[in-house]
């Protein structure tokens, strides 16, 4: 029930008492709790058309009715190079807008960079970047769970970025499509 639609009800002066209590109780049970934890699963295109996986979990802080802060995509990628494995440790800050459509349907968009701390292979470089962009629905099931549909565009800005089994070059943009889900307490 959105904030203006409770005002209404709260201040009616044709509203009974049991009404107001009775509307209240219902604006409770649609509000969005304000912390989020979630696991994701995507597929993904990469550059030459190569199919890449990736997941992780994430957590996240509701800020403000619409703004949310966290990381997501906490998780470990490898690959194998010619001088050895190459892992990488991956967080990705991010902050997103959540708008909601009906009680059970929220439209998303958000922002964020992962970081990628590189290691092994006998390679100088350390840090690792994709910033992206994303666009999706969360449909909340209950007031504490929902399923996060997601479409997500990414830059490689760093000189490498280690996805799925794969060192993706400087300038690779990747395309990425899927789930997450979503606890929220």
């Amino acid at each position: 029930m959105s904030i203006l639609m409770l005002l209404f009800v709260l201040t009616a002066s044709t509203s009974s008492t049991a009404q107001t209590h009775l509307s209240v109780a219902d604006s409770e049970q649609t509000s969005v709790l304000p912390f989020e934890v979630s696991f994701s699963g995507s597929t993904a295109i990469g550059p030459n058309n190569t199919w890449l996986w990736e997941g992780g979990f994430g957590f996240s802080y509701l800020l403000s009715d619409h703004m949310r802060v966290g990381f997501e995509q906490l998780g470990y990628a490898s690959t194998t190079l010619l001088s050895g494995n190459r892992s990488a440790l991956v967080i990705a800050p991010m902050v997103e807008y959540h708008e909601a459509l009906t009680s059970s349907l929220h439209a998303v968009a958000a922002a964020g960079v992962p970081l990628q701390i590189r290691f092994g292979a006998d390679l100088n470089t350390r840090l690792g970047a994709a910033p992206f962009v994303r666009v999706g629905l969360d449909v909340f099931t209950s007031r504490s769970f929902s399923i996060g549909l997601m479409e997500r565009f990414s830059y490689v800005i760093s000189n490498a970025y280690i996805m799925t089994d794969h060192g993706l070059p400087s300038g690779a943009m990747i395309y990425a499509t899927g789930l997450a889900l979503k606890y929220h307490f």
